[in-house]
């Protein structure tokens, strides 16, 4: 505390603590405190709005920075391929559904928004079936950055919720 205001305090301790303080004391604390729980409130929509716009920052920028392949069809090796196809769009729905939990918490406009976003992460990338373990790695990585712009748009959504 400033020495000078503890002085003060010590030196008037019976003026400021024996009558009772002046009239429009309350209105003017009710008041101070409105504004203290509006500001708080602006602030918490602000924030909202910038996980919000970084959320389908993250989701757009992992939908467009894959290139998409064209689709070799008739290819009778591709069994393999097929299956880590399905395990990955199987993590991918798993990762949508619980971000969608999540942005049960968000306004509908914002949650709209995401919610589109999130499909046009659903999409599933077109590749072109090749010989060889390249394609499994470009699939692999496709869906991993996928599924990692999932994770962190639902561990925004859990720090702020």
């Amino acid at each position: 505390m400033n020495d000078t205001l503890e002085k003060k305090i010590r030196k008037h301790v019976d003026i400021l603590f024996d009558r009772e303080p002046p009239t429009d004391h309350r209105e003017r604390f009710a008041v101070k405190l409105a504004a203290r729980k509006k500001k708080r409130h602006t602030v918490m929509i602000r924030r909202i709005c910038g996980i919000t716009a970084a959320a389908a920052a993250v989701i757009i920028s992992a939908v467009f920075l894959p290139i998409p392949f064209a689709e070799h069809a008739g290819n009778s090796d591709d069994e393999p391929f097929g299956d880590v196809r399905n395990y990955y769009v199987m993590l991918l729905e798993d990762e949508v559904e619980s971000t969608r939990q999540l942005l049960e918490l968000v306004d509908s406009r914002n949650r709209e928004e995401i919610l589109q976003d999130i499909e046009l992460l659903r999409a599933e990338p077109v590749f072109i079936l090749e010989k060889g373990e390249q394609n499994e790695t470009l699939l692999v990585n496709v869906y991993s950055s996928k599924i990692e712009a999932l994770q962190h748009i639902q561990n925004i959504l859990s720090e702020k919720f």
